[in-house]
């Protein structure tokens, strides 16, 4: 789907129904778009139903990323650009939940790769260990969830 495409309209299209609260998991999406149009992304989906929740991830800054966060953005930011698909967008924690509330959400949790994933399970001797290089969010359209069917 285009950058420009209009979301909700896509999802109404496809058999959505934006007065019922809706989950929308939005991941290794972001930095692939500019902060522009990830507000419109999010604004958007923030005119669904009250309840509707959305999970998100995002890659952090160079400045809060640790040594192997920024040693994976070295490493593989050059070949995804090489293929066409460039990071354009890196945002902290507090910029995303800046973004989700102006576009009428509230965030309900935010984590780190380490906060994602129990300790005990990072006790790993390859590489897949934590690295401060994303962050999940969760968040959702205040107010109660609109309800449907016949009246009382």
């Amino acid at each position: 789907m285009p950058e420009a495409d209009v979301l909700s309209e896509r999802l109404v299209q496809s058999g959505l129904d934006p007065f019922r609260p809706v989950f929308a998991s939005w991941l290794g999406v972001t930095m692939y778009l500019t902060r522009e149009a990830i507000l419109a992304t999010l604004t958007d989906l923030g005119g669904f139903a009250p309840g509707s929740e959305i999970v998100t991830d995002h890659l952090l800054p160079a400045e809060l990323r640790d040594a192997a966060g920024n040693g994976y953005v070295e490493a593989a930011g050059p070949v995804v650009a090489e293929q066409g698909e460039p990071w354009r967008t890196f945002l902290s924690v507090a910029a995303l939940a800046g973004l989700l509330r102006e576009a009428g959400f509230e965030v309900v949790e935010q984590a780190g790769q380490r906060n994602s994933v129990g300790t005990r399970l990072w006790n790993r001797i390859d590489a897949l260990r934590p690295a401060a290089l994303s962050a999940l969010t969760h968040a959702r359209i205040p107010g109660r969830p609109a309800t449907t069917g016949g009246g009382s």
